[in-house]
C-alpha cells in the first residue's frame, strides 16, 4: 500500500489514516483515491513551505490584488490572522518564484502530473465550496495566480 502513496503525506498520523482507508477499498477503487491522495499531500508539501515566511509585505500585495469587494472583506489590519490563507500562502510563494505548479510537476508522478493539469476549472468551485474538514481530500485547484481570489 506504501507504494501507492508517493508522495506520503509528512505527518504520520495522516499517513497512517490514508492508508488506512486504502486498505479498506475494495481494488478497482484504490488507484483513483490514492490519486487524490498524493494530489493532496503534494499540494500540502507546497503550502507548508511557506508556513512562518509570510511578511507583511506579501500580505500587503496579496491584499492589494483582491478584487474589490474581497479587499472590503479582508480587512488590511488582519495581516496576522491570514496568514494561514491558502491563498496568501500561494502568493508569497509565487512571489518567491516558488511557483505551484513547477513545484507539483517536480514531485508527482508524470501520470499524476498530467491529470492535475486537465482537472477543469468546475473542480475548483468544488474545492473552494467544500466544508474546511473535507478540502484536504480534494484535488489541488490549478488556477493560475491571477485568478486565484
Amino acid at each position: 500500500m506504501e507504494n501507492l502513496l508517493q508522495p506520503r503525506h509528512p505527518l504520520d498520523k495522516y499517513h497512517h489514516s490514508q492508508l488506512e482507508f486504502l486498505a479498506a477499498l475494495p481494488e478497482a477503487q484504490r488507484a483513483e483515491h490514492a490519486r487524490l491522495f498524493r494530489l493532496g499531500n503534494a499540494s500540502y508539501r507546497y503550502q507548508q513551505q511557506a508556513v512562518g515566511q509570510i511578511t507583511e509585505a506579501d500580505y500587503l500585495d496579496w491584499h492589494e490584488g483582491l478584487r474589490a469587494n474581497m479587499r472590503r472583506a479582508v480587512e488590511p489590519e488582519v495581516c496576522e490572522q491570514s496568514k494561514n490563507s491558502l491563498a496568501l500562502r500561494r502568493h508569497a510563494l509565487e512571489r518567491r518564484d516558488q511557483g505551484h505548479s513547477t513545484f507539483m510537476q517536480a514531485i508527482l508522478l508524470p501520470e499524476d502530473w498530467t491529470y492535475q493539469s486537465s482537472v477543469p476549472i468546475e473542480s475548483c468551485i468544488t474545492l473552494l465550496s467544500s466544508p474546511p474538514r473535507c478540502r484536504q481530500w480534494l484535488p489541488v485547484c490549478p488556477m493560475p495566480r491571477a485568478t486565484t481570489f
